[in-house]
């Protein structure tokens, strides 16, 4: 096979990896957002309007807090491109091995 193909058969198959992590990402942030607007609305009809008030505050504080957890699509495509290097590098030193 040549070697070229195979360099590219791995590009995509990481791509399709990451298109993959980041997708679901995306759906977990969909989640978590429509959970806390269905909570919300629920609360709303339900609760006095100064327990909404605390409640809303509160959810603003987890919402606050979340955005550590996750990375932000600049960072995401930089640790991607690091990735790429070191695998391109990983099957540079195979190769020469194999070379050898």
């Amino acid at each position: 096979m040549n070697d070229s193909l195979l360099k590219q058969r791995n590009d995509i198959r990481l791509r399709d990896h990451l298109f993959k992590i980041l997708m679901a990402v995306i759906a977990g942030l969909a989640v978590y957002f429509l959970t806390i607007q269905d909570l919300k609305s629920a609360i709303a009809d339900k609760a006095p309007r100064h327990r909404v008030q605390e409640i809303d505050t509160r959810v603003g504080q987890l919402e606050t807090s979340q955005r550590d957890y996750y990375t932000t699509t600049t960072d995401f495509r930089r640790f991607r491109e690091e990735v790429i290097t070191r695998l391109v590098r990983i099957e540079s030193l195979l190769e020469q091995k194999e070379g050898r």
